[in-house]
């Protein structure tokens, strides 16, 4: 669901722009160097226009830093439920922008996680295993342990991704009843190729693990919700509806206000942010190796990132003549001192910095 937002006129600017600095000097530094979620509503206090600015300042909320940000530079800043989030999932979080997979998948992890923590067996199905079982084109991996197999959980929810719109459904295994959730309104139609799906997808889940007990005889609902009015808020009415659904306070689902939605986003955004991730163990642009490649540090945070166009081209084709490297994420502020502190004392650096040379360069 990326998106590239800059026009041609743009990109040739920025070429422009990083050849022209292909011959500057490079500086780096040598150093070895929610409330239970779902459950209580979230206060978000509204953030003060000035906080929505590039320099930022060490107390400025993180969320309010990237959504300052001019466009998506594609950097992980967080990692949720083993999921890296990038700075581009934050920012589709803000007004009148489509969510990406990425922050239904890990914020919907979260919502199971402290639901299975209250005793419930909660299973979630990431928005491509859920809307391969719906159009039947999924493929049942083998299971080693018979003993316990998916379908003896409580829940399993997950998002049904249906021409370019995101749809929830919930199935109340014990129940034996599909809960099919679309933020636009239900159709008969649709309900009924979702029934026909999943008991196909039930049967041959059996007969894969070899489960000998009967096949449930499924029905499918849908709960009264208010309707989306837009292009871009069906991604957070889902993630309402789970967290409603799942919390068993249903009857709010019927007034929904726009302001709900903001409150929605934001309270989302911050909650993937507490995973906050400082990466250090590889680069932290491409979050891969960086062991034995070429690599140039950030003299603020001190982390070694590739010295590769990808990973730094952006980054030092804003930096001034005799002017440190510093990474997108210190250039506004987005670590405070007392996090850097904290995360170089844990996570001590001792990769070296090879060249001054720009990437590409021979």
């Amino acid at each position: 669901m990326d998106t590239c937002r800059d026009g041609e006129a743009d990109m040739n600017e920025n070429l422009t722009k990083v050849t022209s600095t292909m011959n500057k000097k490079v500086h780096t530094i040598e150093d070895d160097g929610i409330t239970k979620l779902g459950i209580n509503k979230i206060e978000v206090t509204a953030a003060s226009p000035n906080s929505f600015c590039a320099d930022g300042n060490e107390n400025t909320n993180p969320v309010e830093l990237l959504w300052s940000l001019g466009k998506d530079f594609y950097i992980p800043v967080a990692k949720v439920c083993g999921k890296l989030v990038m700075d581009e999932d934050i920012r589709s979080l803000r007004d009148k922008e489509c969510l990406t997979d990425r922050v239904l998948d890990c914020y919907l992890s979260q919502l199971v996680t402290v639901h299975n923590g209250l005793g419930r067996k909660v299973i979630y199905y990431n928005q491509t295993q859920m809307t391969n079982i719906i159009n039947c084109s999924y493929q049942i991996p083998e299971v080693s342990d018979c003993s316990e197999s998916d379908f003896d959980a409580d829940v399993i929810l997950g998002i049904y991704h249906r021409y370019y719109h995101w749809t929830l459904l919930i199935v109340e295994v014990k129940k034996e009843i599909l809960y099919f959730y679309n933020p636009c309104g239900e159709r008969k139609t649709e309900m009924r190729k979702i029934l026909s799906s999943w008991r196909k997808y039930e049967k041959d889940y059996r007969e894969k693990v070899n489960i000998q007990t009967k096949v449930s005889d499924w029905r499918i609902t849908s709960t009264p919700h208010t309707n989306q009015k837009d292009a871009f808020n069906c991604g957070v009415f889902c993630l309402m509806f789970a967290e409603k659904h799942l919390s068993g306070d249903l009857k709010c689902l019927m007034t929904v206000t726009s302001a709900d939605l903001k409150h929605m986003r934001k309270a989302v955004a911050l909650k993937l942010m507490e995973g906050k991730v400082f990466l250090t163990e590889c680069c932290p642009k491409c979050a891969k190796s960086i062991e034995g490649d070429e690599s140039i540090k950030c003299s603020t945070c001190r982390r070694s990132f590739h010295f590769k166009p990808f990973c730094i081209e952006e980054d030092l084709a804003d930096i001034k003549e005799a002017e440190h490297f510093k990474c997108r994420l210190c250039r506004i502020n987005f670590w405070n001192e007392e996090e850097s502190h904290y995360n170089l004392r844990k996570h001590p650096l001792k990769i070296s910095t090879r060249n001054k040379r720009r990437p590409g360069q021979r």
